[in-house]
């Protein structure tokens, strides 16, 4: 409900003119006003609002029986809400007033309804599959959406029927620090961040007030814990490389790919994309921002080790497919799975790759 308890006259300027898109683009606010109002001779009520941000909205003004001050009902941001809609929105208005209606009565009734529904949903029906945090996340093409919604689901499992804006943040810490003890450091790092994210696109959907997560910073890391962490992961030695470019020799498409990997150092998935008469240049291989990681262009040069792979490549080729690395079996873009790969090759008694 837009009302005021003074009114527009009270302390701000009025004039009176027919409203028409000419003569509120010629009009202008005057000095030291923080709005003003242009009332309209034809039709009572209907007044153009003017702000000191530049903003001009069209309102009808009314008075109701038993209320203080003169009524403000808003219908529309002119220009986009014009003259003739701005007329017509007026004579509804004032019909629900000589019927002894609030023209504001529906804006309200949503208004009930919205935080009535705000205060039955639960994480449940936001997180669910093809809910509304997963399709917005899918919308954004947010590449990590998957993992997102797993560690939220998991993590949220004991919370999931209780109300959204009850939840605290000591039941979600509770739950990071489950996680954390139980040895899976990385769950609880990813269910911290990713709650993060999830309330804070509550909040601007309207189903909380508030992160509740908002200005939590994790514990800073101690001497003795830099020590005695355990690495995630190292970088391959020379001699490792070497083998580990000699074994996938053996693997046909799929080693190929681990080579121009090697070369190259993109990520996985993205050299399954290429193809040979888009991204193969005379002097470089291309990448496109669209499936990139970081979304941006990249090329890599043509060495004469990449010359090889691309060489090799050619023997792969499928008829139906332009891919410089086809999948045997569909004739698609190879599937990027190292640890199917590489088991498979571990446990070849020739294997050369023991790292």
């Amino acid at each position: 409900m837009e009302a005021s308890d003074k009114g527009p006259s009270a302390g701000v300027a009025t004039n009176y003119l027919r409203l028409t898109d000419a003569a509120i683009r010629a009009a202008t606010l005057p000095s030291g006003k923080s709005q003003h109002y242009l009332h309209d001779t034809e039709q009572p009520g209907l007044a153009i609002r003017m702000r000191a941000t530049g903003g001009r909205t069209w309102v009808y003004l009314f008075t109701k029986p038993g209320a203080r001050g003169t009524q403000r009902k808003t219908l529309g941001a002119w220009p986009k809400f014009n003259e003739k809609a701005a007329r017509q929105a007026a004579t509804i208005a004032a019909g629900e007033v000589v019927k002894g209606g609030d023209p504001n009565d529906a804006k309200r009734q949503a208004k009930r309804q919205q935080l009535a529904e705000r205060e039955r949903t639960t994480p449940a029906k936001l997180i669910i599959e093809d809910g509304p945090y997963e399709t917005s996340l899918t919308g954004r093409q947010v590449v990590n959406w998957k993992p997102a919604m797993t560690a939220l689901r998991r993590g949220l499992k004991a919370h999931v029927d209780l109300v959204i804006g009850d939840l605290t943040r000591r039941q979600i810490m509770a739950a990071v620090d489950k996680a954390a003890k139980t040895g899976k450091r990385g769950a609880a790092k990813d269910l911290r961040k990713h709650a993060h994210t999830f309330f804070e696109w509550c909040v601007g959907e309207g189903y909380v007030e508030h992160n509740v997560l908002a200005g939590y910073r994790a514990p800073k890391e101690t001497r003795a814990q830099r020590v005695g962490r355990r690495k995630k992961g190292r970088a391959l030695a020379d001699e490792e490389i070497i083998k580990v470019w000699h074994a996938s020799g053996q693997l046909g498409a799929f080693g190929l790919l681990t080579r121009l990997c090697l070369l190259g150092g993109p990520r996985r998935s993205e050299p399954t994309m290429i193809q040979w008469q888009k991204h193969i240049m005379d002097d470089r291989l291309t990448f496109d921002e669209a499936w990139t990681k970081m979304g941006l262009h990249h090329d890599v040069p043509r060495t004469h080790l990449v010359d090889e792979v691309l060489a090799a490549a050619k023997h792969f080729q499928r008829a139906a497919s332009d891919y410089v690395f086809p999948s045997p079996k569909t004739g698609c873009r190879v599937s990027p799975r190292w640890s199917v790969a590489w088991s498979r090759k571990r446990a070849s008694p020739s294997s050369p790759c023991t790292t």
